[in-house]
C-alpha cells in the first residue's frame, strides 16, 4: 500500500508539473499576443491621428477642448457661428474636435450646427460638408404612419416623433429635394387635420422652397408644431378649469413614469376626494382610464412603428407589467397588442 500510495503521489507530481508547464506556456502565449495587439492597435491610433490630421487638411477645424468657463464657451459658441458663415461661402465643411464627445454634443453646439457624430468623435456640419455624399433614401413609411397616428391621436407627444424622423434625415444627410418634399408632406399632414390654415400651409411651402440649409428646414416645422401645442395647451385651458388643466398637462408631460392621483392631489394642492371628483366630472372618465387611455395610444403609435420590441414598447408606454398591458389594451381597444399589429 505504501509502495502504490507512493507511486499515485509521484504521478500526481508529474501531472501537476506537467500542467505548470503547460499553463506558463499558453500565459506567455497569451502575453505575447496581447502585447502583439497592443503594438498593433498603436500602429492604428498613429494612422487615425494622421487620417485626422489629412481631414483637418481639406476641411477647416476648431477645438473646443481649452473652453473652461462660461464665459469662454460663449465666445466658442460665437467663433462657431462666424466660422459657419466663413466655410458656407467657401463651400467647406466644418469640423469641430473635442477628447470629450458629451461637450460636442452639447445642445448648443447642435443649434448652432446640425452635424452627425463619427466613431473618432468629430463632428462634421452635414449642412455646410458640400464636398460629403447625400442620401437619396426616402423616410420609411412605418414613420409616416406613426406620424399620421400621433397628429390625429396625440399632438401634445408629436414633437418628440418629429424630432426623430428630422433626425432620422440629419443622419442619413438626405438630398434637398427629398427633405423639401418630405417637409412639405408634414405640413400637408398638419392641414388635413384641421391644425394648419390653406393659407398658413402656402406660405410655409413658399418660405421652404428657398432654404438651402438643413436647419432652417428643421426649425421651421419644430417652430410649427411648437406653436400649434401651445395653441392646443390654450384651447384646453377654456376647456376644462385651472386645475384639471394642470392635472391633463401633468399626465401628458409624465405618463411614461410612475404617477398616480395622489401625486396629482400634491402638485395642484388639492384633496384627492377632491380631485378624483373633479376628474370624473369634467372628463368624463375616472383618473385612471384618462392615464391609460394615453398610454394604450402611446403603445398603438409604437406598434405601427413596427421596429421595436413588445418588451420596449410596455416600457416606453409607461406600463411597468406585461400582464396588465395586455389586460389594459384588450379592455380598451377589443383586441390584443398582436392583433392590433397584424391588422395593421
Amino acid at each position: 500500500c505504501i509502495q502504490q500510495k507512493k507511486k499515485v503521489d509521484e504521478e500526481i507530481n508529474d501531472f501537476k508539473s506537467n500542467m505548470e508547464l503547460q499553463y506558463n506556456q499558453e500565459k506567455k502565449e497569451t502575453i505575447e499576443k496581447i502585447d502583439s495587439l497592443k503594438i498593433q492597435q498603436k500602429e492604428l491610433e498613429k494612422e487615425i491621428q494622421l487620417l485626422q490630421k489629412n481631414i483637418f487638411a481639406e476641411y477647416a477645424s476648431i477645438d473646443i477642448d481649452d473652453t473652461v468657463s462660461s464665459e469662454e464657451y460663449k465666445n466658442k459658441l460665437s467663433i462657431l457661428r462666424l466660422k459657419e458663415k466663413e466655410f458656407i461661402k467657401s463651400k467647406k465643411a466644418l469640423v469641430i474636435t473635442s477628447k470629450d464627445s458629451a461637450k460636442i454634443l452639447n445642445n448648443n453646439i447642435k443649434q448652432i450646427l446640425r452635424c452627425f457624430q463619427s466613431e473618432s468623435a468629430i463632428i462634421v456640419s452635414s449642412v455646410t460638408a458640400k464636398k460629403l455624399k447625400h442620401s437619396n433614401r426616402e423616410i420609411p413609411d412605418n414613420l409616416w404612419a406613426q406620424l399620421e397616428f400621433e397628429i390625429k391621436n396625440n399632438m401634445a407627444g408629436c414633437m418628440e416623433l418629429l424630432q426623430d424622423i428630422l433626425d432620422w434625415m440629419e443622419k442619413e444627410r438626405t438630398e434637398r429635394e427629398i427633405v423639401v418634399r418630405s417637409c412639405k408632406k408634414i405640413v400637408s399632414q398638419l392641414k388635413e387635420e384641421g391644425l394648419l390654415e390653406e393659407p398658413e400651409k402656402n406660405q410655409m411651402v413658399t418660405r421652404m422652397k428657398e432654404y438651402e440649409e438643413y436647419e432652417q428646414f428643421r426649425d421651421e416645422i419644430l417652430e410649427l408644431v411648437s406653436m400649434i401645442i401651445r395653441k392646443s395647451q390654450r384651447s384646453r385651458k377654456e376647456e376644462y378649469s385651472p386645475v384639471i388643466t394642470r392635472v391633463i398637462e401633468y399626465v401628458n408631460e409624465n405618463y411614461t413614469k410612475d404617477i398616480s392621483l395622489e401625486k396629482c392631489a400634491e402638485i395642484t394642492e388639492s384633496s384627492y376626494t377632491y380631485l378624483s371628483r373633479e376628474f370624473k366630472r369634467e372628463t368624463g372618465m375616472r383618473f385612471v382610464e384618462f392615464l391609460n387611455r394615453k398610454r394604450v395610444n402611446k403603445a398603438k403609435s409604437l406598434l405601427i412603428r413596427e421596429n421595436i420590441s413588445m418588451k420596449q414598447i410596455v416600457e416606453m408606454s409607461g406600463f411597468r407589467n406585461y400582464n396588465y398591458f395586455f389586460k389594459v389594451f384588450k379592455e380598451i381597444e377589443g383586441i390584443t397588442p398582436r392583433e392590433y399589429l397584424a391588422k395593421k
